[in-house]
């Protein structure tokens, strides 16, 4: 592929979508990247021929040290080198990871489009360009695929994307939504390279492509070349894939459109769902309606998977007034009379006591504003399904029960080969705010803890068909009325 047809290619992307004028402005978002730094020489070349203008755009997420800092000023040199406004801002990215317990990659995806959202704002530009290409693409559905996805993962990044940006975010400036271009989605990663090449064009190595660490990583150098060895042209494959799935999934968003205003109200930091008119949609249709809930709160930069989906549509169908899903980022599902509500925000956070409370067995036992019904059954309860209900068995925790703050060294069993995970990775793993961890109720018996509630459960003390003794417990937040 020759640097033309890249350009061409480019060309045709911005004339099919309709989406940038003459005489309007367009943000390119420029890492100092090989695939950013082609994407901005295309524009470049294109904007004259079509009449817009761009201004460059560089967020510094402070992640490489000096190396980040040279990003910085080759990104602001290039654009002053081609005569092109820029903007470059600094974010703390580990800072903002910690305090609102995201990964990595979410935390720099929000802040990025933070950024990049209050920028287009204030320049009224018609939107941003990024320099995705196609082996992003497959990169993306396959992550999206190993972490547990349904159309809206599987089906990839659009051409033309409207993000939602979170409502009353203090980073985002705005509420609102983003326009995303992606113009070089159908060129590969090789023929960005001979662009490059062609053309001459100077651009940043980022050395952390290279770390296996991370599962992007992983993916592009790991995975994808043991995929290619079963099909060469398996790229190719998962790209038109996607491109079938995203068909599907905007057929069913026009479905959930019109279901929505009937199912919804949306108050000030929460979104109701009218369950009985949920519960009769498809399934497929509640999915994206527990979706649309979200966007509405959190935008679409909430790091939200099917598990997290899937858990919501069960508290809806089984859940018991008042029981709780805990979401992330600080987004809750709370069953009510009638209605599931997604809420944005914690809750206050008031710490398990250093004290272990014995609960009543049977009973009912209060404990810093939950309430834990506790019974003792012949068999598994039946509505114990949500993330705030386990089936223990009585006789492995060695008949006394208590619940405690979490304390140093507490260990659960995940899986049933019998090896552990610290509480501590588990919290991590699960995103809970290092400030909150202290508040989840943990179940402890005589040998150690048994039941980090909303997080994990101890698969050896989980109650089977076999157990003899079965403890039932449910918690709920609130007072007794």
């Amino acid at each position: 592929m020759s640097g033309n047809d890249l350009l061409t290619l480019t060309r045709r992307s911005l004339a099919e979508v309709g989406l940038v004028r003459p005489g309007q402005l367009l943000v390119v978002a420029v890492s100092g990247g090989p695939d950013s730094v082609a994407l901005l020489h295309a524009l470049r070349q294109l904007a004259p021929e079509r009449g817009f203008s761009l201004h460059v755009a560089h967020l510094n997420h402070q992640l490489r040290g000096e190396e980040s800092n040279e990003d910085a000023r080759f990104v602001a040199e290039l654009a002053d080198a081609w005569g092109l406004p820029v903007t470059t801002e600094t974010a703390d990215v580990l800072a903002y990871r910690r305090q609102r317990g995201l990964s990595l990659e979410a935390a720099a995806r929000a802040l990025r489009y933070s950024f990049l959202g209050r920028l287009v704002a204030r320049l009224g530009a018609v939107g941003v360009t990024v320099g995705h290409t196609a082996d992003d693409q497959v990169e993306t559905v396959l992550l999206h695929l190993v972490r547990g996805s349904g159309l809206a993962g599987l089906r990839g990044m659009p051409v033309v994307q409207r993000l939602s940006l979170p409502r009353g975010d203090a980073l985002a400036g705005t509420s609102g939504s983003l326009v995303i271009l992606r113009p070089l989605l159908s060129v590969t990663r090789p023929e960005v390279d001979a662009y490059l090449r062609q053309h001459g064009l100077a651009f940043r190595e980022d050395i952390s492509n290279s770390d296996l660490a991370l599962a992007r990583n992983r993916v592009r150098h790991r995975v994808l070349p043991e995929l290619e060895l079963l099909n060469p042209a398996f790229r190719e494959t998962l790209v038109r894939t996607a491109r079938l799935l995203r068909d599907d999934h905007e057929a069913l968003e026009r479905a959930a459109e019109l279901a929505w205003p009937g199912l919804a109200g949306v108050g000030q930091g929460e979104v109701s769902l009218v369950l009985a008119g949920l519960v009769a949609q498809p399934i497929a249709l509640q999915r994206l309606l527990v979706r649309r809930a979200v966007t509405e709160l959190a935008g679409d930069l909430l790091d939200l998977d099917a598990r997290h989906v899937d858990a919501a549509l069960r508290l809806a169908v089984t859940g018991r007034t008042g029981a709780v899903v805990c979401l992330p980022e600080g987004l809750r599902a709370v069953r009510g009379y009638g209605t599931i509500t997604l809420r944005l925000g914690l809750p206050e956070a008031r710490s398990m006591p250093e004290e272990p409370v014995a609960l009543r067995l049977p009973g009912m036992t209060s404990v810093q504003g939950w309430q834990v019904v506790a019974r003792l059954v012949e068999r598994p309860c039946q509505e114990s399904r949500g993330a705030l209900h386990a089936d223990l068995d009585l006789t492995r925790l060695g008949g006394a029960v208590v619940v405690r703050r979490r304390q140093p060294g507490d260990r659960l069993c995940l899986g049933r080969g019998g090896g552990s995970k610290k509480l501590q990775d588990i919290f991590v793993d699960n995103k809970v705010p290092r400030e909150r961890r202290d508040a989840v109720p943990v179940v402890a018996g005589l040998h150690g803890a048994v039941w980090a509630v909303g997080q994990a459960l101890d698969q050896a003390a989980r109650a089977s068909a076999e157990t003899s003794h079965v403890l039932c417990l449910v918690f709920w937040e609130g007072e007794t009325t």
